[in-house]
């Protein structure tokens, strides 16, 4: 997706859909601004219906009126309720409004002097749109031809050209990291990871790979890890494999029973003596007759003799 920033009133901005969000029982498009009185007063009569209520949207046609085809009001629910996340998911819903619509462009007004800081408010609107037309379409014979729209976003936020670039950085490599988690278990083994970090450096960073790299270990992290395991788990299990030990597991405990031919041989004692003393000659019977020690062995008895 292409997104850009720009400066201005949103009364003199063309565009095919100018879009503006709403709080909860305020009655106000945030940034929107007057216009005339046709359209100022359809504008309220289109916020009194929705609300302002988290995932509302009503689109005005303006008929020429003004320099913007068409107005859209997002509600964006409770002000005590509002964070980057609400933001991020509502302007999910306008993308995929718009996307629907078949519109190639819309403009976005940033909502300014709100609870969050505008650097965030720019950060959840671009990760919004570009990751809501996420589809994972590597198997599918039919395959949408729809070009993804082109963003605008009115600010007044001299930074924000370098915080969407960052922004479609992030979100780019998040969108690459569900086609990885996405892959089947035979074409995503956990050695190929690394192949696929310096995919996404390739393919979507470009020249500028040196700041890439935190974003591709945040973008493989863990979670992503763990649902490619996951996949391969549940084939695992499938195929009827035993999962409580691994074959390495296997091959550590043999190695650790196994002598490495260091270790000093263990001293063991049987009756009294160790393994390389001499057995213990019987003691011969004293020149008196005295017999010794060790008594005589009985010799069996042969029953065939009586």
């Amino acid at each position: 997706m292409r997104v850009r920033a720009e400066a201005g009133l949103p009364i003199k901005k063309k565009t095919s859909i100018l879009c503006a969000f709403s709080i909860e029982d305020t009655n106000v498009a945030i940034g929107l601004g007057k216009f005339n009185k046709k359209i100022d007063q359809t504008i309220s009569q289109s916020l009194q219906e929705i609300k302002g209520k988290k995932g509302k949207i009503a689109i005005i046609h303006s008929h020429k009126e003004i320099s913007s085809e068409r107005i859209l009001i997002a509600g964006l629910g409770k002000k005590n309720k509002l964070t980057s996340d609400v933001i991020r998911d509502v302007t999910g819903n306008i993308t995929k409004k718009i996307h629907e619509l078949g519109i190639k462009e819309f403009t976005i007004i940033t909502p300014e002097k709100i609870s969050i800081k505008n650097d965030q408010v720019v950060s959840a609107i671009v990760e919004g749109a570009n990751l809501s037309l996420y589809d994972f379409d590597l198997y599918k014979k039919e395959k949408s031809n729809k070009k993804e729209p082109d963003l605008t976003l009115l600010t007044s936020d001299k930074n924000a050209q370098k915080i969407i670039k960052n922004s479609i950085t992030i979100s780019d490599a998040v969108k690459f990291t569900r086609d990885v988690a996405n892959l089947p278990p035979n074409e995503c083994p956990p050695a190929k990871l690394g192949e696929i970090a310096k995919q996404i450096v390739q393919q979507i960073f470009g020249d500028d790979k040196a700041k890439a790299v935190d974003s591709v270990n945040d973008a493989l992290s863990a979670t992503a890890y763990d649902a490619v395991q996951a996949k391969k788990v549940e084939f695992a299990k499938a195929m009827g494999f035993e999962l409580d030990d691994t074959a390495q597991d296997a091959a550590d405990e043999i190695a650790d029973n196994l002598p490495d031919g260091t270790d000093a041989p263990e001293t063991v004692e049987v009756d009294g003596r160790k393994p390389e003393d001499p057995p213990e000659e019987p003691e011969a019977p004293v020149a008196d007759g005295t017999p010794s020690s060790v008594e005589p062995t009985e010799e069996p008895t042969d029953e065939t003799n009586s």
